[in-house]
């Protein structure tokens, strides 16, 4: 159930107050499972504990999960899931990855707000798990506009893509790609700093689009992000994650072409609903493959919502 009996009072569990994902996410406190729970860690209320659990650590009074980027040089060597490297900790499972630019695109179209699999709302679901991966990185920290340097650390920036067809054009095709920027954070530019990542994603879920599957923009807005990125060795990457087919995939030309100039190796996610592959699906796959980088075949990928994050784990390998 979702309430116990306490201090002679019916009360919520912890958690089971929120009744969406998104409600869930905003409390410290929890996490969405099969509905609002407690996160792993936060069960431990004290250091002795907390610290003989692997998967966690204990950070300003509080048993969180661990993140090898907080970690002093000898804590760093004595943890196994961590590494040392350049004058920061960072978990072992990122010690390949490059110097890097990263930029991930985000389907905003109306049936993203349906549920996928454990996950209520799909849009919602998958900026949560973003905005959780994004915190294991090596953040560069250095702030949207800041000089960046070869440190073997990320910057990361975020589009969501959508459109409304309005402008129907006289062969047919659909002039109706939007993308919407971020007003805070680091208002849709490249950047190092966890504050200004959270702050901006947390803008995009508050401006959910919900129109169509129009992607063209968006693909030139993340061509401008990367206009930030030296040519001095920085890797530079994009995801782009849909749940269906791309609407305006015969107008991609340009954008694809501006970053292949700019030696940006873009990889594609089909999100889908269920365990089962549909015809939804297959046609996402078809319309987003072109869009990846060659050889199409190893740079995307059809994936359930919560296979995501071991997926992008798995990004330098």
């Amino acid at each position: 159930g979702i309430c116990e009996w306490k201090n002679n009072t019916c009360t919520f569990k912890p958690c089971k107050e929120h009744p969406d994902e998104k409600t869930c996410a905003n409390d410290g406190l929890c996490t969405w499972g099969n509905d609002c729970e407690v996160k792993y860690c936060r069960r431990y209320g004290e250091q002795g504990s907390c610290d003989q659990d692997g998967a966690c650590m204990w950070l300003n009074d509080t048993c969180v999960d661990k993140n090898c980027g907080e970690f002093e040089v000898c804590r760093c060597h004595k943890d196994g899931d961590c590494f040392w490297d350049k004058g920061t900790c960072k978990a072992s499972k990122f010690g390949q990855c490059p110097t890097l630019d990263l930029v991930l695109v985000v389907d905003g179209s109306g049936s993203m707000s349906q549920s996928f699999g454990i996950h209520p709302h799909g849009f919602y679901g998958l900026m949560e798990m973003l905005k959780t991966w994004t915190q294991t990185l090596s953040l560069s920290g250095v702030a949207a506009g800041g000089s960046p340097s070869l440190d073997g650390k990320v910057r990361v920036g975020f589009v969501q893509f959508s459109g409304i067809p309005t402008n129907v054009l006289p062969n047919g095709n659909v002039d109706a790609a939007q993308t919407t920027p971020a007003q805070t954070g680091a208002s849709g530019r490249l950047t190092g700093s966890k504050i200004e990542l959270d702050s901006e994603l947390e803008w995009q879920e508050a401006n959910y689009m919900q129109g169509g599957t129009y992607i063209a923009s968006a693909l030139n807005t993340a061509a401008d992000m990367f206009k930030s990125s030296p040519a001095d060795g920085r890797k530079k990457v994009l995801v782009v994650f849909t749940d269906g087919k791309i609407q305006d995939a015969e107008k991609l030309t340009t954008a694809r072409g501006r970053l292949e100039v700019a030696g940006v190796v873009t990889f594609g996610v089909v999100v889908r609903r269920f365990l089962a592959h549909t015809q939804t699906d297959l046609d996402a796959e078809e319309t987003l493959r072109p869009i990846t980088s060659d050889p199409h075949v190893d740079h995307y990928l059809n994936l359930m919502l919560s296979e995501i994050p071991d997926a992008l784990d798995g990004l330098c390998d």
